[in-house]
Formats: structure tokens, sequence, C-alpha cells
């Protein structure tokens, strides 16, 4: 069972398994601060990014709005567990216009494919990215994906100049990206804090 909720940005986002899929104080601006902010000096030319968490496709639209206005060529490639959730795409569409892509509308320098399955096992079956985008709920609720062992699966999973983004600034969280053998960083958002990785 869902419940809508309206974010402070005019967005609407839903209650499932008793969490947030989006943070509602922040909406759409958690996902550019956290996600599409910091790989914007990678988007040019050809472009391979991993969204783990793919959830409703926000981030995602995100991402391919911002390759849009760079002109860059994008082969984006999702991850997400619980269909579910991804069905909830076509009814809380954020306000951007990119979000059409994620429904089923094409574009020439786009390219997109999602899954469903679980991210710690199919991650060993996929080519390299020169990013990765790993958003899922948190570290209580799904906490093999902040795993130092699945951080691990990450970093070999990126070119030799690539980058995570991840959605919490948790301290447990960031030392297990620096054994997985990341150089990490650590972001503030105002009242949130988030990581980003570097080979």
């Amino acid at each position: 069972m869902t419940t809508d909720i309206l974010c402070n940005d005019g967005n609407k986002t839903i209650l499932i398994e008793e969490m947030y899929l989006h943070p509602p104080r922040y909406g759409m601006q958690h996902c550019i601060n956290v996600h599409i902010k910091p790989l914007t000096p990678l988007l040019k030319g050809n472009v391979q990014v991993l969204v783990i968490g793919f959830g409703a496709g926000w981030t995602a639209a995100a991402l391919i709005e911002e390759c849009i206005k760079k002109k860059c060529l994008l082969e984006l490639t999702g991850l997400e567990k619980n269909k579910e959730v991804y069905e909830q795409r076509f009814k809380i569409k954020p306000k951007i216009e990119s979000h059409k892509y994620i429904t089923g509308e094409k574009h020439d320098s786009i390219k997109i494919s999602v899954t469903i399955g679980d991210a710690t096992k199919m991650i060993e079956t996929l080519k390299e990215f020169d990013a990765i985008i790993l958003d899922g709920w948190n570290e209580l609720k799904t906490p093999e994906l902040y795993s130092e062992d699945f951080l691990k699966k990450c970093y070999d999973s990126l070119t030799k100049k690539g980058i995570i983004t991840i959605n919490t600034g948790s301290w447990n969280v960031k030392e297990n990206a620096i054994r997985a053998g990341f150089k990490v960083e650590t972001l503030k958002h105002g009242e949130y804090e988030s990581l980003v990785g570097r080979k």
C-alpha cells in the first residue's frame, strides 16, 4: 500500500513500506544536489552511468536533463529490486521535462535499460561505468547496498577515473567506501550530507 505525499517543492512522492521514496522536505533538489552536481564534470562525449535504486526515475530524469543540456550521449543502466516502486514512475512524475524519457518517450542521444533484480548479485554481470549513482533506501533499510563488499563491487565496476555518488553521509558508509578503495569526500547540503567516491 502506498500513500501520496506532497514535497515542499511541489512534487508528489509516496510513502511505501513505511519509507518516503523521496525526502518530502527537499524533493527533486535532493536528487540534483546529491547525485547530479558531483557528476557534471563527467558529462561530455559518451557517458555510461549505472543507477542503483532506480525507483521512479527522478534521479535518472535529472541526469538525462543535464546530459541533454550538455549534448552528451548517455547510456543509462538502472537496477531496481522492488517492481512496485519502479511502477510508480507512471504515477509520481516530477516537474522535470526529461522524466518523459523514463516513462517511454525516446531521445536520439539517450539509451535507457532498467532491470528488476538484486543489485548485489547483478552488478558483477554488467560492464564498466563512468559513474555509479547509489540511491538505495538507506543503510538501515538496505544495508547490503552500503556494505564494504558491495562498495568494492562498485569500485571494480567503474572505469579508471570513475565516480560513485552515495545518498548518505554516514560515517560507517564512508569507512566502508574507503576500505573498498575509494577516495571519499563528504558533501554538505544544508541539513544533510552525501558522499562522493573516486578511484
